[in-house]
């Protein structure tokens, strides 16, 4: 893992404060909370507050994340600027998995994940971890290697006690080419009910908020979105009314992050290359860089 840059680092002690830091959306944590914000704390015992809550940010960026996508290969530093709070991390793509055919968890890959997330808790920083990829499913024995899949990874995290993680079990499940009769896309509860049973099972003292990415338009009182903590909305989503849903919800849409200050929970960007737009989005002036 290469070194942070020195203004990288002054930049992170400035306004991210928290040597590791715990997830979980006002939905979660109770009525007193607002559900289509994020919390954080910095361990189990501290005051659950908003994102972006510091006085350098603006108003309406509290409770919101902005994030990027990271390639399994990328360093973790590539993802980490001002204002970037939320990375996505897949484990499965058409290049590469994470898990064997029974859903065990390659080694050589938990201990780069578990490296990634490790920096990324340093920086106060959320990773989405999305699981299963229409490419790679069909490697799986079994649909219960899937529930394995997800079982496994979910008691790791357990055990390492990350707590800066949401999960994602498929960044699109609408894409053609699900295996085992579209399985994981029909079955969205029955997984989110596995790793949730997890937490429970373990007394791990915390659970990792699920996420559901919507691309098309849906009621907003569907079943699905009742089954998930959080929503990735693109495509025909955006059209959602998102005051009927309590939930946050994340623009996935390029073009779209301007908008979150009034209709979502955050946006994720395209690239590093886009990072600077968080800072205008989010901050009531530029951050100081020493």
């Amino acid at each position: 893992m290469r070194a942070l840059g020195g203004c990288l680092c002054l930049w992170l002690a400035a306004v991210s404060p928290l040597a590791a830091i715990e997830v979980s959306t006002g939905f979660l944590i109770g009525a007193s909370y607002d559900p289509r914000a994020f919390y954080v704390r910095s361990g189990p015992g501290d005051q659950w507050r908003k994102t972006n809550s510091g006085p350098e940010f603006r108003k309406t960026a509290h409770g919101k994340l902005v994030g990027i996508p990271l390639t399994a290969s990328g360093p973790i530093e590539d993802a980490l600027g001002p204002g970037i709070g939320l990375i996505s991390l897949a484990l499965q793509s058409a290049t590469f998995t994470a898990f064997d055919s029974r859903g065990a968890i390659h080694p050589d890959m938990l201990r780069d994940l578990g490296a990634k997330l490790s920096a990324a808790n340093d920086a106060g920083v959320v990773v989405e971890l999305i699981l299963f990829d229409p490419a790679r499913d069909e490697e799986f024995f079994s649909p219960d290697s899937i529930l394995d899949a997800a079982s496994n990874l979910t008691d790791w995290l357990i055990d390492e006690n990350h707590r800066n993680v949401l999960v994602n079990f498929a960044a699109d499940w609408t894409a053609p080419g699900w295996d085992f009769g579209n399985w994981i896309p029909l079955h969205f509860e029955q997984l989110a009910e596995t790793v949730r049973m997890r937490f429970q099972d373990k007394r791990a003292g915390y659970t990792a908020p699920i996420a559901l990415s919507v691309p098309v338009r849906l009621r907003e009182d569907a079943p699905l979105i009742d089954a998930a903590d959080l929503l990735l909305i693109s495509g025909e989503a955006l059209a959602l009314d998102l005051r009927k849903i309590e939930r946050p919800a994340v623009v996935v849409e390029a073009g779209r992050c301007g908008r979150i200050v009034t209709h979502a929970a955050g946006c994720m960007l395209e690239s590093s290359g886009d990072a600077s737009q968080a800072v205008s989005l989010l901050f009531s002036k530029p951050p100081a860089v020493r």
